[in-house]
């Protein structure tokens, strides 16, 4: 008991991410330590010879202090994060106590004949691991799988990528990992308003129905910095009392519709005049000095904590749905095999992607300005109750026309107390829900209202979506069906005909006991996805695009790579630019300010002689590069 404490009391140890991080291996060989000796103590006292009650009691004096130990710490923070080593222990435990208690159980039955026992025991055994190992060639073949069947080339250019493993993971049937949780479905929740285009119905039996207005959280973006995650909204939402049934104008893009104690939570798209004002002041201008508008939109939907191989796991219907937009032949989508994540979590990535750089953050300008000053639209969703942009960034976002960041902090979601546990928040290992309807159907919802709002003027929308920042990698599945029909929507109603679409994540899973434990679970925790769709018509007029795109699937590429891709996007008419020279010819000019420079389009063809080194990659799983952290 002693010792158990002690180790246990190790992996409590709370600080900063960048300390949490080194420690984590040595967490993991305590937990394990713990588990170890809880499961002999436990084994040691019922093998005991004494009356059951006696057994019973021995077990209880045992375990109390270790569930002492284990209950002492159940934050859900980087100070105290005793909830996620709890469920290690246990997610650890289970299959352990299972097996041995089948083989006790079957022991039961051939008590008197231990060579009998072997027998079955040993056959047993052989069927199992020749099942292994049928299940184990299906698992390495789909581990380096990509869309339309392509394939990780082992050796291009500088980086060798070989499995470190087994991917334990694949091998897991779904639900697995949390089918103690519960349903994956959100709880049902009998709807009595609705909204219809711009109108909000309300169809309440009772006299008066009251609608609670929530602030804009562009309003309410000072009081964030302040409180980043805990969002007291209640004294800061208007309340409007109405006929029990009434039909009205959206008053605002998020509201509650009260009805006695029933409630409807809405999240609406709402236009503004001030934006299509300044739009159209862009483009007259434009206009004017001979210039072109800008034509088509450009999407970006960012997955956080999602591997590749973990992707193509848990969302069939997705990418089946990607190779179907490759059929058409109206769009054509590129996938990226050795897409590297620069850095261990959400903000060094983030910087990357979206500023281009990681130092000298103050002299950098998001990419989304640049569209904005090119006459674009822009919609911002990001899932989470938290200001995404300057806990990342460490700066609010310089121009975003709507940001429907404010919605999240539903309390069905976000909850006041322990924001980030295990079991409800945007981390849990249950469904995200929202008055009985998934989170992500909210935020796409938001981003297909803004594009048919704003229906012929350019279009900027960016989502982070938040299911696969769990350690199971189950609730991801749940996003599957509605974003493959997100994708065939916007095919159907021509929008993928004008639009640059980037489906990506910042990095792979690191809240996993696969990331903790195995070594093909760190590999992947550097192995994100990225896929771009792009308009045939599009890479018709730029075919030398078209040619490097399929080159560059291979090669190493990193988030600096999708910064320049979407600056050089800019420069072209359809987007508001100016520049005629083709794509795929231009190449990445050093910075002026003599800041070293990283990264190029994945419109040109990479250049030879790319490393993790000399792409400002912190840690890397190309082989012959240190990949040490792998062990």
């Amino acid at each position: 008991r002693v010792l158990f404490r002690s180790l246990y009391r190790v992996t409590l140890e709370g600080g900063d991410l960048d300390y949490i991080k080194t420690l984590i291996p040595l967490f993991a060989r305590c937990i394990m330590l713990c588990v170890v000796l809880s499961f002999v103590c436990t084994l040691y006292i019922l093998n005991m010879e004494m009356k059951p009650r006696n057994k019973a009691i021995a077990l209880t004096v045992s375990w109390l202090p270790l569930l002492f130990t284990l209950f002492s710490d159940l934050g859900a923070d980087l100070d105290a994060h005793g909830q996620y080593n709890f469920l290690l222990f246990i997610v650890i435990n289970l299959p352990l106590y299972i097996s041995a208690g089948s083989l006790r159980f079957c022991w039961s039955f051939y008590r008197p004949n231990v060579w009998r026992y072997l027998k079955a025991l040993g056959a047993f055994l052989f069927v199992m691991f020749c099942i292994f190992l049928i299940c184990l060639s299906r698992v390495n073949a789909r581990w380096d799988k990509g869309l339309n069947g392509v394939r990780i080339v082992p050796k291009v250019d500088q980086c060798r990528l070989e499995r470190h493993g087994i991917p334990w993971h694949g091998f897991l049937p779904p639900r697995v990992m949390n089918f103690w949780s519960g349903s994956h479905d959100c709880p049902k929740n009998e709807q009595f308003s609705r909204v219809e285009g711009t109108e909000l119905i309300i169809e309440c039996d009772e006299p008066e129905a009251k609608v609670e207005l929530f602030p804009d959280f562009h309003t309410e973006r000072p009081y964030f910095k302040d409180h980043p995650y805990r969002p007291h909204y209640g004294n800061q939402t208007v309340w409007k009392t109405v006929p029990g049934r009434s039909k009205m104008a959206v008053p605002a893009e998020q509201l509650i519709v009260h009805c006695g104690s029933n409630t409807d939570f809405h999240l609406s798209f709402v236009p503004r005049t001030e934006v299509l004002n300044r739009v159209q002041a862009v483009h007259s201008r434009a206009e004017m000095q001979n210039q072109s508008k800008p034509t088509m939109n450009v999407l970006v939907i960012l997955m956080d904590n999602v591997a590749r191989p973990v992707f193509h796991l848990k969302m069939h219907h997705t990418a089946a749905m990607l190779e179907q937009l490759n059929r058409t032949g109206d769009s054509e989508v590129f996938q990226f095999m050795r897409y590297h994540a620069v850095g261990f979590n959400t903000e060094r990535n983030t910087q990357a992607l979206f500023l281009g750089q990681t130092e000298h953050l103050e002299e950098k300008t998001e990419i989304w300005k640049d569209f904005y000053d090119n006459g674009y639209v822009s919609t911002s969703v990001y899932a989470e109750c938290e200001d995404w942009y300057r806990t990342f960034i460490h700066r609010p976002p310089s121009n975003f026309d709507h940001d429907a960041n404010y919605a999240f902090c539903h309390t069905d979601y976000h909850p006041i107390t322990n924001p980030f546990g295990n079991f409800q928040g945007p981390f849990s290992l249950r469904p995200r829900c929202i008055d009985g309807r998934y989170v992500h159907r909210f935020a796409l919802n938001y981003l297909r209202q803004s594009m048919r709002q704003y229906r012929g003027y350019p279009h900027l929308g960016f989502a982070a979506l938040e299911e696969g920042h769990e350690g199971t990698m189950e609730i991801l599945a749940t996003m599957d069906e509605d974003f493959s029909l997100f994708l065939k929507e916007l095919h159907d109603s021509g929008e993928l005909d004008h639009t640059a679409l980037f489906i990506m994540s910042d990095h792979g899973n690191h809240m996993s006991p696969f990331e903790v434990f195995t070594a093909v679970g760190k590999q992947e925790h550097y192995l994100p996805f990225l896929f771009a769709v792009l308009p045939k018509r599009f890479l018709d007029k730029y075919p030398e695009a078209r040619k490097n795109m399929l080159s560059n699937e291979q090669p190493l590429v990193t988030s600096f790579d999708f910064f320049h891709t979407v600056k050089a996007l800019l420069k072209l008419p359809e987007f508001g630019g100016t520049d005629t020279e083709p794509l795929g010819v231009r190449t990445v000019t050093a910075d002026a300010a003599g800041i070293t420079k990283w990264g190029t389009s994945l419109f040109n063809r990479m250049p030879l002689g790319r490393t993790c080194a000399t792409e400002n990659v912190l840690d890397c799983v190309c082989i012959p590069e240190d990949t040490s952290f792998l062990n």
